[in-house]
């Protein structure tokens, strides 16, 4: 089973409908922490082996520069998007990009997933 992390700055209704989608196993950083720093969240999640949910571009400086460990990360990039479009993006993505995300940075923008193989 799918394990992820999903990070605060998704907002609780994502949380509630990602939860209600997927059989998968979601833990929430809200839950544990809502100021948890980045890095915490990122050791969390590896020592979990999750996949962390969020858009917080600060992860990916924390993998590429700083070289910490992960599971995958799923960046998305919403700019103005609505939130049924939020919703549905995600969902899209967990049911049909699902086995790219382990052990990969992918990020989400403007209708694209692109995935960077680490």
């Amino acid at each position: 089973m799918m394990k992820f992390l999903i990070d605060v700055c998704l907002g609780v209704l994502i949380e509630k409908k990602l939860s209600e989608s997927f059989n998968y196993d979601f833990k929430n950083i809200r839950d544990i922490d809502s100021q948890m720093e980045d890095t915490n969240i990122l050791k969390i999640a590896y020592n979990e082996k999750r996949i962390i949910i969020t858009s917080d571009k600060d992860f990916g400086e924390l993998i590429f520069k700083n070289k910490m460990k992960h599971h995958g990360i799923l960046l998305l990039k919403f700019d103005d998007l609505p939130f049924n479009n939020r919703v549905d993006a995600i969902i899209n993505i967990l049911k049909n990009y699902n086995k790219y995300l382990d052990n990969n940075f992918c990020v989400y923008h403007n209708n694209k997933l692109r995935i960077k193989k680490l």
